[in-house]
């Protein structure tokens, strides 16, 4: 021990040796030593003691230093653990003392129960003041307003809830009555002032239908409808007018008088294309009043000066042509037929027959139209057309194959039309899928909602947002009023989830002095200083530390931002309790491999009973036998139940061994009960068969007792003909017991019935059988008196008679036919009591036995009640 160990002068673990050593020493210190702990983790040299002796400081006082200390992560340790005990520490402090731990508390719930639960009035409004920086929810808001008894936080939380779903509970819940109405005060604005868009979203709208009123505007500027184009520009106005009367409060951003200009300049735009297409007309109709003056004055007479003036008109008219009327076209047509007839100066010249194709240039024209006719870019393709047909004007001798390049252009504009149908088809489909959706979401909205269903209302409403997102383009002015109309239903749908998970927010935080309590019991299990030496004191305290894990299974989620902190300092005394446990597996194991060896026995002693057992259908065993092998079974279940687990590793394949072992003879065992079912059925069908013969029989009987002669039968030989009949049935096995009463009833009755038609018979018989005991018992006399003589084998003719006489007299009631044992004894006395005699054969015949018609009374049948 050395003289420093005598006297005490040792240094401790804690201060001496390598740092494994002092890290085991502080983590066998007791929580309670907290001066040494300190000590530890202020000054020892290595950071993991430090730490460790961190991690079991517990007094607030100690736990503010360290949060001083050079160590990042002592100093967060000691932060979190003070957290967790400066709610209750502030509460009960005044200010002065309190105002530095206060500072470190940051969550919102916590600063909450400090306001509500404070002793000190100047501690409650530091908490409060401290809430606008914690940013808290307004269902902390809504607590504090419902459960402050001063009176003095509630007004000023009331003003800080900006959500109407905390409002209703303050209006639900709250004592007071101001602040109830202050509350539906503020429900009711806040429920007018959602009705209301703000400015921003009046401009936003007022933006998106101004955008797609210059798109649409967009458009006219290229059309050449001018009467389509008129009713664009109308309806642009009435749109845009009424997107100022629903938007008055929207910012001037230059919007408005961009689209005012566009209007105007499309309204200018189209009548300066109106009075230039006038002017345009008046120009034609004036060049052909001029030729028609020529004409009228008289064409040359020499066929070159015609032919000259013919090409100067159409090469004149070319330049016009695209714009002219139909009754310009045929006037043209005419006034060529008039200066040069016949069909070759005719401006729409007869197309050559197939055999002639059109010159170079026209045909690069045509298959140029063909490329364009299969465009989809139909905006662009179109405006190409019109530039391809005035190249097609200007190019010579186009004029007799401009039909084809017509024909090509009007299939091109009616495939243009089809795709227009076709994608106005898909759009409504898309808005009525659209409208569905809002249907639903709305639907939705007012459905009640209660903490089981808010992940189910969250799944359903992510899967509504998913297949909005997945429906195709709809023109703005469609499905803006849906859009707007789908958010505010999944606004409102979504509401009550999240009250309901800052309620659940509320709990995690409830959750988290039930997590400390569990971890500072599984602290105190593991550093307890009891002796668990024995198996007993082991299994008790795994008992206990299961104990303990069972209720942090079903203490509920936690925080996150605390979740792991709390799983680490729960599972490390966990740990080291399990260490501790080691001896007590161990011994658990040598347990499971004796139960495995046990279970391994009764699976061989299973087989052995499975293998002597005839199993398959058909075979045959005694019901005892039977009965004896399913009690040995049952027996080998009852002992594997009572052994306890083996080793996890052959728990499967051994508990499989067992279980196919029990189907094999349970399999059989349904088999021969169907075996035996099916034998049942056909016994039942063969009893019916017997009661109907003895129905038969019954009325043949009755019959007989009305007078009428049966083939010369008499009554012995219907008793012999049902005595028959219940031996047969006697000999029929099992029927099933659902059948059994209403055949034994049938029986019964046909047997009643014949008794009752014989009963004469029956009672003659028995009257008959009174006389026969009465002889007989009068025998039995005579030879109880030659026995009682002294010579009584002087008496042996004497004797010899009265057994004649005895198998003369016919059977006696069966009650009494034990005469017949005593007369056999009364003559084996005598024949015993004669020394110098032979033995005499005793032929002493039951009367019963003699007859075979009397061998057993209808009285006495047996009847099988299977």
């Amino acid at each position: 021990m050395g003289i420093f160990g005598w006297l005490g002068l040792r240094r401790s673990p804690v201060k001496g040796g390598d740092a494994r050593t002092r890290l085991a020493a502080v983590r066998a210190l007791p929580v309670a030593d907290q001066a040494r702990l300190m000590d530890v983790a202020v000054g020892d040299a290595d950071a993991q003691v430090r730490r460790a002796a961190a991690a079991k400081i517990a007094e607030a006082d100690l736990l503010q230093e360290l949060t001083r200390h050079p160590d990042a992560e002592i100093v967060a340790l000691a932060r979190e653990k003070l957290a967790g005990i400066a709610v209750e520490t502030v509460k009960r402090r005044p200010l002065a003392t309190a105002a530095a731990l206060l500072e470190d508390i940051t969550e919102a719930s916590a600063l909450v129960q400090i306001v509500l639960q404070a002793d000190d009035q100047a501690v409650r409004d530091a908490a409060f003041a401290r809430l606008d920086g914690a940013s808290p929810s307004p269902t902390l808001w809504s607590t504090i307003v419902i459960q402050d008894q001063s009176g003095r936080f509630a007004p000023r939380a009331l003003q800080r809830i900006d959500r109407r779903q905390a409002l209703k509970e303050v209006v639900k819940k709250a004592k007071d009555a101001g602040l109830r109405q202050q509350a539906e005060e503020r429900i009711a604005a806040m429920d007018a002032e959602r009705a209301k868009p703000s400015p921003e979203k009046q401009r936003q709208e007022r933006a998106r239908c101004g955008e797609g009123l210059l798109e649409r505007l967009r458009i006219e500027a290229v059309t050449d409808d001018l009467e389509r184009a008129e009713e664009i520009i109308a309806a642009c106005r009435q749109d845009w007018a009424t997107a100022q009367e629903q938007n008055p409060e929207a910012p001037d951003d230059g919007l408005p008088h961009k689209v005012t200009a566009a209007l105007e300049a499309a309204a200018v735009r189209v009548q300066e294309r109106r009075a230039a297409i006038a002017q345009d007309q008046a120009a034609r109709q004036a060049l052909l009043d001029d030729w028609q003056a020529a004409v009228n004055d008289g064409v040359p007479e020499d066929d070159s000066q015609r032919q000259a003036l013919l090409a100067s008109w159409r090469q004149a008219w070319e330049v016009i042509a695209e714009a002219a009327t139909a009754a310009q076209q045929q006037a043209f047509v005419d006034l060529c037929q008039g200066l040069a007839p016949g069909p070759a100066v005719v401006a729409t010249a007869t197309v050559a027959g197939d055999e002639e194709p059109p010159p170079q240039p026209v045909a690069a024209l045509l298959e140029e139209a063909e490329a364009l006719s299969q465009r989809d870019d139909w905006r662009d393709a179109d405006a190409a057309f019109k530039v391809l047909d005035k190249r097609w004007l200007q190019t010579p001798g186009a004029d007799a194959w401009r039909q084809r390049f017509l024909e090509v252009y009007a299939a091109f504009k009616q495939r243009r039309r089809d795709h227009m149908a076709q994608r106005d088809e898909q759009r409504s489909q898309r808005v009525a899928e659209m409208e569905s959706l809002v249907a639903e979401a709305e639907a939705l909205a007012v459905a009640t909602v209660g903490p089981e269903e808010a992940d189910a209302r969250r799944e359903a409403l992510r899967d509504l947002q998913q297949r909005w997102r997945a429906i195709g383009p709809v023109p703005a002015q469609r499905v803006r009023p849906l859009r707007q109309a789908f958010r505010a239903a999944c606004d409102a749908a979504h509401a009550p989830l999240r009250a309901l998970y800052e309620a659940r927010e509320w709990e995690r935080f409830a959750a988290i002095p039930h997590a400390e309590a569990l971890v500072a019991e599984a602290v105190a299990l593991a550093e307890s200083n009891q002796d668990h030496a024995d198996e007993a004191s082991l299994e008790a305290l795994a008992e206990a530390v299961k104990d303990v894990q069972k209720r942090w299974k079903h203490l509920g989620p936690l925080p996150r931002e605390r979740r792991d902190a709390l799983w680490e300092a729960f599972k490390e005394p966990c740990d080291r309790i399990y260490e501790r446990l080691q001896p007590l597996f161990a011994i658990r194991d040598e347990r499971r491999v004796a139960n495995l060896a046990a279970k391994n026995a009764l699976i061989a002693e299973l087989e052995t009973q499975l293998d002597d057992a005839p199993l398959h259908v058909g075979a045959t065993e005694a019901d005892g036998e039977r009965s004896m092998r399913t009690d040995k079974i049952k027996e080998i279940q009852a002992r594997w139940k009572e052994i306890g687990p083996v080793p996890r590793e052959h728990d499967r394949e051994l508990w499989g061994r067992y279980k196919a072992l029990l189907d094999r003879f349970y399999a059989g065992l349904r088999q021969r009960r169907a075996m035996e079912a099916h034998e049942q059925e056909e016994n039942l069908e063969a009893k019916q068969a017997l009661c109907a013969q003895m129905e038969s029989l019954a009325e043949t009987v009755e019959a007989f007792r009305a007078g009428t002669s049966i083939g010369g039968k008499r009554e012995a030989d219907f008793f012999d003909d049902m005595r028959n009949l219940q031996a047969q049935y006697r000999a029929v096995g099992f029927v099933p017991r659902a059948a059994m009463a209403d055949l034994r009833q049938r029986y019964d009755a046909a047997c009643g019935r014949i008794r009752e038609a014989l009963q004469e018979w029956f009672a003659a018989r028995d009257a008959e059988r009174q006389d026969n005991l009465t002889a007989k018992q009068a025998i039995l006399d005579e030879l109880t008196q030659l026995l009682s003589e002294e010579h009584a084998a002087w008496f042996a003719d004497d004797v010899r008679r009265l057994q004649d006489r005895w198998r003369a007299i016919g059977p006696v009631p069966r009650e009494h036919v034990d005469i017949n044992q005593r007369f056999a004894e009364l003559i084996r006395t005598w024949h015993q009591g004669q020394d110098d005699a032979a033995p005499a054969v005793i032929e002493v015949a039951s009367s019963d036995e003699a007859a075979p018609d009397e061998a057993a009374s209808d009285d006495d049948d047996v009847v099988e009640r299977r």
